[in-house]
């Protein structure tokens, strides 16, 4: 410290004996000099300077694992198919079901070839259907299902409400359907056209639930054309809305849903279609109403065919006024219809 000290006074003395340029530099230099030497002093010991102390980083917490999740309470049924069935008892019972086993039912209508197609298909687990299956004619399209047979329906003919015919026969229905009949005095009612609407007249519309089973019971020619000289909806529900609504209108429907409208259904050959007379054979043309699978139901869909072929499932069927089959044990060996081994097109519950 001493040496250092008389090191710095000597540089002082010789800067006031310099010219002044040189006196300013020299004087510049021991000002450097003595704050290196203060600097790095204290009190005559070396003052060692330590880097500033890291802060200590403290690593978040993870965030806690969520909880697992809780088993699913419900399982999904898809079910798409004919107008008819989802009004004459597929609401109910898929209402009834849940409030059974918790169980929704998601329900689509769009008329039986679409129930049938959407199961082949893959797109739906249950297809409902008021004919048979065509797997002969369209392999691609329906081939593999397999149908349940879970309740009794009847085609009818109807009218708009205010109509005051009251009954026709079958020849008078096959000539209004060709367009042979036109006028509802022709029939004993008022001097007014007939305004007849079904199904549009396409491959597809022909083999609709409606459209194939009146030409095959009534006509007997499941190919048969009908007059063009109609209204033409692309489903049951919309033609059955059409004729609630607009007089002297006619068309032929399923008996399960029609009753459920405000509409006059016409008795045949003097016969109405009462469920009794349904069930005993007497209203001629009563036909099955099937549930489509993908083969012979498995799974969440036969828990629910199980369910809906048991007592629970035909209570909700009488309930909704359509035909159970207990109600109508007798028709097996009546129905005239039902699918043949040449048809490709499986019953497993006949």
């Amino acid at each position: 410290m001493a040496v250092e000290q008389r090191r710095a006074r000597k540089s002082t003395r010789l800067a006031a004996s310099a010219s002044p340029r040189s006196r300013r530099l020299v004087v510049a230099l021991a000002a450097v000099l003595v704050s290196l030497v203060l600097g790095g002093c204290d009190n005559g010991r070396s003052r060692v300077v330590k880097p500033p102390r890291a802060e200590r980083v403290t690593e978040p917490e993870a965030p806690p694992a969520p909880e697992p999740l809780d088993p699913v309470a419900r399982v999904a049924l898809t079910w798409t198919g004919c107008d008819i069935s989802k009004k004459a008892y597929m609401v109910d019972a898929a209402n009834a079901y849940r409030d059974a086993t918790g169980i929704e039912i998601s329900i689509t209508g769009g008329g039986a070839t679409r129930g049938i197609r959407a199961t082949a298909g893959g797109s739906s687990d249950i297809g409902g259907t008021c004919r048979q299956c065509l797997p002969t004619r369209f392999p691609a399209k329906e081939g593999g299902i397999v149908l349940t047979h879970v309740a009794w329906d009847a085609l009818v003919f109807f009218t708009h409400a205010d109509n005051n015919v009251r009954s026709i026969t079958r020849e008078e229905a096959k000539n209004i359907l060709l367009g042979k009949i036109t006028n509802w005095s022709e029939l004993g009612g008022d001097d007014a056209r007939i305004l007849l609407v079904f199904r549009r007249q396409t491959v597809r519309g022909n083999v609709s639930g409606v459209g194939y089973m009146t030409r095959r019971m009534l006509f007997g020619e499941p190919e048969i054309d009908y007059t063009r000289d109609a209204i033409f909806y692309r489903s049951s529900g919309p033609i059955e809305k059409f004729v609630e609504k607009t007089p002297y209108s006619f068309a032929v429907t399923g008996v399960s849903s029609a009753r459920k409208r405000n509409v006059r259904i016409l008795e045949l050959d003097g016969v109405p279609p009462t469920a009794s007379a349904i069930a005993a054979g007497r209203y001629a043309l009563f036909r099955p109403l099937y549930l489509a699978t993908r083969g012979e139901p498995q799974g969440a869909a036969k828990d629910f065919i199980d369910w809906l072929l048991g007592d629970a499932g035909q209570d909700v069927m009488r309930a909704a006024g359509t035909v159970s089959l207990d109600e109508g044990r007798e028709l097996g060996a009546l129905f005239a219809y039902w699918p043949s081994t040449a048809d490709g097109c499986v019953v497993w519950n006949r």
